[in-house]
């Protein structure tokens, strides 16, 4: 009779090993999670701050750079856009004011002229003699009007005024000569003194925007622990690296790495971005008219006040003539003096066709001045005083304006950096001790937004600040 085999029961102690084994490989699992866990954490904290310095480090300088344009617009600078503004505004309303009175007076002179010549009818006598006389200085007098016209319009455009390169503002602003174009000028030349400043993509040393990168990249490898895991050749390597990057170098959004292996054979990398909006656009207030259209205004006013044989002036001085000439008829009578065309009789008709011509000559004249006036000067003055809202991103499309002052730079008022690292850890043993197993820590990143608003351009309210934001 066969008993059935009977198993030995296992030994407590060998079930007590393998508990005790396993407890022990959870430990030490645990452990080893444990301190990936506070390695990539602390990972995380300098990514996190790497962003965070990032982000307000070049958030203040772009602030500083838009303080600036709130002071060169209407701000505490000794000299700004609406200040130099109202400088001139005060001398071209001088100029237009008495070219206005010139207008006046060369218009209505005419009618005052023509009246009295009419009332002498041509008549012999000392008594006409004396009213075309006075015809004749009216006329005299309209011809000068004409051409004090013609000096103030000139006063305004003319192209001598332009400033050189080599005066300054202060010798420029006392220029009377060519308000118009020196105005244009000279605003031009500021605002392109503040597009150089903030952004202007030539010459990065100077360039607030470009150097707002500069410091935001710095700040960003600066702050991401990178210094105290390197040994002296990488912290050589690392030094170099930092001096490549220049604000003539960096460029907006551009992606930034240095990596490195340490002394164990383990590879590390770390990533900064940097992203601000660019500061080319700027809105603007400027004159309704352009400085082209008022030249061409202005240029036609005093083409017909006194600037060739058919011109206001040249039709005053002609009646002027005229008026003479009826004047000597009306002394002589018989015999008519040569002034009478050597006629020797019709001493009375002679005269008044003197009269006539000088009349028409008047009339002539004061048309031209009403052209000069109404269709040219007046318009152009109502196109400087006006206003209209104009953007430019670059000198070449701003060129032609008239600007009175910067409104604003359209700009999102935001800081944007990113900061991304990946780092290997130490090497473990494997299962049978004789094979090192390579550990890799996740890849952390951090992103960091920052804010400089606060201020206002147009009001020369000079007050961003720079500040963390979420979003």
């Amino acid at each position: 009779m066969k008993y059935p085999l009977k198993l030995k029961n296992k030994s407590p102690k060998t079930q007590v090993s393998i508990f005790f084994l396993s407890v022990i490989v959870t430990l030490i699992v645990i452990t080893f999670v444990t301190v990936n866990i506070g390695k990539v954490a602390k990972d995380q904290t300098y990514s996190d701050n790497a962003a965070d310095a990032s982000a307000l480090a070049a958030a203040s300088v772009m602030a500083y750079a838009f303080n600036y344009v709130a002071n060169a617009n209407a701000g505490e600078s000794q000299k700004n856009f609406k200040d130099n503004w109202e400088d001139i505004k005060n001398t071209y309303t001088k100029h237009f004011n008495h070219a206005i009175y010139n207008i006046w007076a060369a218009r209505y002179i005419p009618q005052y002229t023509t009246a009295i010549s009419q009332s002498c009818g041509g008549k012999c006598g000392p008594t006409c003699s004396t009213i075309t006389g006075a015809a004749q200085d009216a006329a005299k007098k309209a011809a000068k009007e004409a051409h004090n016209f013609r000096e103030q319009i000139n006063e305004l455009i003319d192209e001598n005024g332009f400033p050189d390169d080599s005066s300054s503002q202060e010798d420029q602003k006392g220029t009377e000569e060519g308000v118009l174009p020196n105005a244009a000028a000279l605003q031009q030349a500021e605002l392109e003194a503040v597009r150089e400043r903030v952004h202007d993509d030539q010459d990065g040393q100077n360039d607030l925007y470009q150097n707002a990168l500069y410091i935001g990249y710095i700040y960003n490898f600066s702050n991401s622990g990178i210094s105290h895991r390197l040994g002296k050749i990488n912290q050589k390597r690392y030094s170099t690296f930092l001096q490549s990057i220049t604000p003539q170098s960096i460029r907006n959004g551009e992606s930034k790495t240095f990596s490195w292996v340490d002394g164990a054979g383990r590879f590390h990398t770390v990533t900064a971005i940097v992203n601000i909006q660019a500061a080319r656009t700027y809105d603007l207030e400027t004159t309704q008219m352009d400085r082209d259209e008022v030249n061409d205004k202005l240029q036609r006013a005093k083409d017909l006040s006194s600037d060739d044989t058919d011109s206001a002036r040249q039709k005053a001085e002609d009646a002027a003539k005229e008026y003479a000439k009826a004047s000597g008829c009306c002394k002589c009578c018989t015999p008519c003096t040569p002034d009478c065309d050597g006629s020797i009789s019709g001493c009375p008709d002679c005269c008044q066709g003197h009269e006539e011509k000088g009349d028409k000559l008047m009339n002539e004249s004061a048309q031209k001045m009403r052209e000069a006036g109404n269709d040219n000067a007046i318009p152009a003055w109502q196109g400087i005083s006006a206003s209209k809202p104009e953007t430019t991103n670059n000198k070449d499309d701003s060129e032609p304006y008239i600007i009175k002052h910067i409104k604003d730079i359209q700009h999102d008022r935001r800081v944007q950096a990113f900061n991304i690292q990946f780092h290997m850890g130490s090497p473990i043993k494997g299962m049978r001790g004789d094979i090192d197993v390579p550990t890799v820590y996740p890849p952390v990143q951090s992103s960091a937004t920052a804010s400089f608003d606060g201020g206002d351009i147009e009001q020369g309210r000079a007050s961003h600040d720079a500040k963390l934001v979420d979003f």
